[in-house]
């Protein structure tokens, strides 16, 4: 698979074993590795056969360590590995450390090339197309970043089976979030057939073409609008809502869960509040009640105050105004209006009444 960018065309490669991985790692000759210091516990050894001795770099995978307070300590580390312009900055590990390392890769030395080998089913099947980083500053959610599209990708399915259940949760929440803009019709039946919990135990095969799909979708509308001006903003579904229950839960809600409890609050505000589809929230609350449960206890113990507060300071707003993204009449993905405060603080006041009833 191919995506067009500015900058030049980079490919997705499909590999469904970890030697198939290493020749294709070896083929594009990385100088320095930052690496997910999870994933390097479990695939270490694999790693140090094919890194150069001393340019491997470990990072913790967390939103704290996401941050624009902490990027120096890391740039300073590869600094010290001696990295230069003309290096290769291969990335290994979910959206945090891809987040990381192509915010790294676009400014150290005005730039240099990085590729990714991502290894969540989130990363994989969503964030690894686009070539945007997103950073937080000061606790608030991707506040600060750039768009520096990798030189490759390289997916395979091998790591997923080390991968917590959760994490497996977090990824289909962005996974049902693009078949949903792909065929809103058609989700109920897909998911149906498809989106079932014993996801970690289909084949690599079955994983890929899941995948291959979910990459599909996103690379239509990055292609349109790389810089996320126009029809990208889609991409956003159930993240307005999504980013403020991540950050004011502190992170004990994963984002692709947060994203699903955020498409499931534009079903609520669709129907309630704009005269949306009928039965959409219950609906969507149905399809999407496995992907999100328990988590959504953790949600209701906050205020609705509080998330306005901190949908408030989301970056797609305009003025003092908050953009939403809803399910319009034939269930599509849609950019309503800016709304007032005062008219979301309410909609989410009746959407916790609706989520305890």
């Amino acid at each position: 698979m191919k995506i067009c960018s500015a900058s030049g065309e980079y490919k997705i490669r499909f590999c469904e074993s970890l030697p198939a991985l290493s020749q294709q790692i070896l083929r594009s000759a990385p100088t320095h590795v930052l690496v997910d210091t999870k994933v390097y516990r479990i695939y270490g050894k694999w790693i140090r056969r094919w890194v150069p001795l001393g340019k491997t770099l470990s990072v913790r995978s967390s939103e704290t360590q996401k941050s624009l307070e902490q990027t120096p300590r890391l740039i300073e580390a590869l600094l010290r590995m001696e990295i230069r312009k003309n290096s290769v900055l291969l990335v290994i590990g979910g959206g945090v450390v891809q987040d990381l390392g192509c915010f790294i890769a676009s400014v150290l030395f005005r730039g240099i090339p990085w590729k990714f080998v991502p290894t969540t089913l989130l990363a994989q099947a969503d964030s690894c197309v686009g070539g945007k980083s997103s950073i937080n500053l000061a606790r608030q959610k991707n506040l600060v970043g750039t768009f520096h599209p990798p030189r490759e990708v390289l997916v395979c399915p091998v790591f997923l089976q080390t991968l917590p259940a959760n994490q497996y949760r977090s990824g289909m929440g962005e996974i049902i979030k693009l078949l949903w803009i792909r065929d809103p019709r058609g989700l109920s039946r897909f998911m149906r057939l498809e989106l079932s919990c014993s996801m970690p135990r289909k084949k690599s095969s079955q994983i890929l073409a899941l995948i291959r799909r979910s990459l599909q979708t996103k690379k239509a509308y990055i292609e349109k609008d790389e810089f996320d001006t126009g029809p990208r903003k889609i991409l956003n579904f159930g993240h307005t809502f999504g980013h403020a229950f991540e950050s004011v839960t502190r992170y004990a809600i994963p984002h692709g869960v947060a994203v699903t409890l955020g498409m499931l609050a534009a079903s609520f505000f669709s129907e309630f509040l704009f005269q949306g589809p009928r039965g959409c929230f219950v609906e969507t609350r149905r399809l999407c009640f496995p992907w999100f449960h328990p988590y959504q206890r953790k949600l209701l113990r906050i205020s609705p105050l509080r998330i306005i507060q901190r949908m408030a300071k989301d970056k797609k707003n305009y003025d003092h105004k908050l953009q939403l993204i809803l399910p319009d009449a034939r269930w599509k993905p849609r950019l309503v209006k800016p709304c007032d405060k005062a008219l979301v603080l309410k909609g989410l006041r009746m959407f916790f009444l609706a989520m305890t009833t």
